[in-house]
């Protein structure tokens, strides 16, 4: 795993709760309504983060005896799980473990076939699909299920236009050197996700699309949620040093000089704004 990823996830662990999993009660509760983990033993999240995953699946389900293991990359984020699920009386049922390790490394090393059920939640970005759901096919027992929350690579497109022509008109705020030598890290779209889960065998998919909608106040508090929440961090971190207020501005005025349109949406300083988060839910089953 990036370096530069563990160290930004590091600085964001104790708010990342209020920057991400917030806007994602619904869509998990759903989620989890929809298993049966009644009967199930064995669940594994990886990129587990603050645990709040975990944390419903406990507290749910507390009549049930869970095996339930949590893995995440950093240990700021393993801290904040600790905090929020060992201890709590209504998760003390479940035999829980959370340990700080890359997902691709902790399953190499625990191939047993043991889980009824994987979480796999917005880690796509970070590790290759095809190396991840082929080793969460070794672990899985058969007729067991793995569920995915991501965004398809689709959806960035937009987006990751906008901001190159936005640099490339306003090259002196930004470090080249690093774009042009630091890998970005880039979601699969929605298809190939689904062609690599049936080559790996998983032949039941449950896939249902959702927008989560996240209002602003204004432009800029929506700017400095996609700094703060990592969802545009790969390109604020190509910002030269002490420059980054300043680029916000020049980015606010950019759209409305060139009249460009978010979610549909005309963008003006000062005015609410509503972020369309479009998600994708995969059920699959072995």
């Amino acid at each position: 795993m990036n370096n530069d990823f563990r160290s930004m996830y590091s600085q964001k662990a104790n708010k990342y709760n209020l920057l991400i999993d917030v806007h994602f009660n619904e869509v998990w509760d759903d989620l989890i309504a929809k298993l049966n983990l009644s009967q199930m033993k064995d669940v594994l999240d990886l990129g587990c983060g603050t645990g709040e995953t975990l944390y419903k699946i406990a507290r749910k389900f507390k009549a049930t005896k869970l095996n339930i293991t949590g893995v995440d990359f950093c240990p700021e984020m393993i801290a904040e799980s600790k905090s929020k699920i060992i201890g709590d009386t209504e998760a003390a049922s479940h035999q829980i473990n959370l340990y700080c390790q890359d997902c691709i490394a902790y399953l190499k090393n625990n191939q047993e076939k043991k889980y009824d059920l994987v979480i796999a939640s917005f880690i796509l970005a970070f590790v290759e699909a095809p190396d991840l759901f082929d080793l969460i096919n070794k672990v899985l027992k058969k007729g067991s299920r793995l569920v995915i929350l991501t965004t398809s690579r689709d959806f960035f497109r937009e987006f990751e236009k906008f901001l190159f022509s936005f640099m490339l008109s306003h090259p002196f705020y930004f470090n080249w050197w690093d774009f042009f030598t630091k890998k970005i890290s880039h979601l699969p779209p929605i298809e190939k996700i689904v062609h690599i889960l049936f080559k790996n065998e998983f032949k039941k998919l449950e896939i249902e699309r959702s927008i989560v909608q996240i209002p602003f106040a204004d432009p800029l508090s929506c700017l400095k949620w996609m700094d703060e929440s990592t969802f545009a961090t790969a390109y604020f971190n190509l910002i030269k040093k002490g420059k980054k207020d300043v680029v916000m501005k020049e980015i606010l005025d950019y759209i409305e000089n060139k009249s460009i349109r978010f979610f549909d949406q005309p963008i003006k300083q000062g005015r609410p704004l509503r972020f369309d988060w479009e998600i994708y839910s995969i059920i699959a089953e072995k």
